[in-house]
């Protein structure tokens, strides 16, 4: 079994006359949480952090670093409450150096003003330094070609397990934003699309795998992904999923899929009771957007413990 301690680390308040909406006014006082979770063996922590973002814009980024004797292997992003119209996810990614998870959304057609939060999973293992856990680690990504709805797979190199990955929709003028980032057997797989109004662009997918052989002085990992959709007919649309007994988790994955013209992401949070953060697992939220649109939102655990 794990267990956690969950540490208060900010607060964060935001000023008024700033534009809020009720839904983002009665979140004022979110504050920064750090919560460590250890495996059955425990030999294996991760350390799950909220970063609350402190701007309220129509388009925002933000970001969340581990801390220094962990490494990043997963991260989220979630765009404060559930309010109307309000916005999407275009990115949720890790940096080259595993140390950074950065988030980006926006409003699309319809303004919203918007405070987006981002997260960070790091990595600890008994006995191991950061440094040296991350030369056992590779972070490799790819880019799709132009489309209105772009799509592409990155796979972990051979030797390598994949334990988390991200994706960034990249656009010009009307934007393009994200439906999917998850993961599939060896691959993360990412896809974004315009919406209502045409736009052309690409998508990049990220890859973070871990050594399939011994670490020196550790031994090796065991690695499962699992996974839950929901079905709604319109609006919000939540999927959560706890991780196993005896895991921790290490990155969130999410698929929003549409009947007609496609639902869109707006949350991938590595905390199954999100918004409280305090339990480990995951939830993920998509919403149809401007046009109606029944549809399901699949979330995907990756979960690691000592071999």
């Amino acid at each position: 079994m794990y267990k956690a301690s969950l540490r208060v680390l900010t607060a964060v308040t935001l000023t008024s006359g700033c534009g809020l909406t009720p839904d983002i006014q009665e979140q004022e006082a979110d504050q920064a949480l750090s919560a460590d979770f250890v495996d059955g063996s425990g030999m294996v922590t991760v350390r799950i952090k909220q970063c609350p973002g402190v701007t309220v814009a129509e388009h925002n980024t933000t970001t969340c670093a581990v801390d220094n004797d962990f490494v990043l292997i997963g991260g989220g992003a979630e765009v404060v409450g559930e309010a109307d119209p309000g916005a999407l996810l275009t990115a949720s990614f890790p940096d080259s150096s595993l140390t950074t998870w950065t988030a980006s959304s926006k409003d699309h057609i319809l303004a919203y003003a918007h405070r987006l939060n981002a997260y960070s999973v790091g990595l600890k293992l008994a006995g191991l330094s950061a440094s040296t856990l991350r030369g056992s680690m590779v972070m490799v990504t790819t880019r799709s070609a132009p489309a209105e709805h772009p799509s592409i797979a990155v796979t972990a190199p051979p030797g390598f397990n994949l334990i988390g990955g991200g994706a960034r929709a990249n656009w010009i003028s009307e934007g393009q934003l994200l439906y999917a980032s998850f993961p599939r057997s060896s691959q993360w797989v990412a896809a974004s699309k315009d919406h209502v109004m045409a736009e052309t662009g690409t998508v990049d997918a990220f890859a973070i795998g871990i050594t399939t052989s011994a670490i020196p002085g550790f031994g090796t990992l065991d690695v499962n992904t699992s996974q839950i959709s929901t079905f709604v007919p319109g609006g919000y649309g939540t999927a959560s999923l706890a991780a196993p007994a005896g895991w921790v988790l290490a990155s969130v994955g999410a698929n929003a899929q549409g009947t007609t013209e496609g639902r869109l992401l707006t949350d991938l949070i590595p905390f199954v009771d999100a918004p409280a953060d305090t339990a480990q697992g995951i939830t993920v939220r998509s919403k149809d957007h401007r046009t109606h649109d029944s549809g399901s939102t699949f979330a995907y655990v990756t979960a690691v413990r000592k071999h």
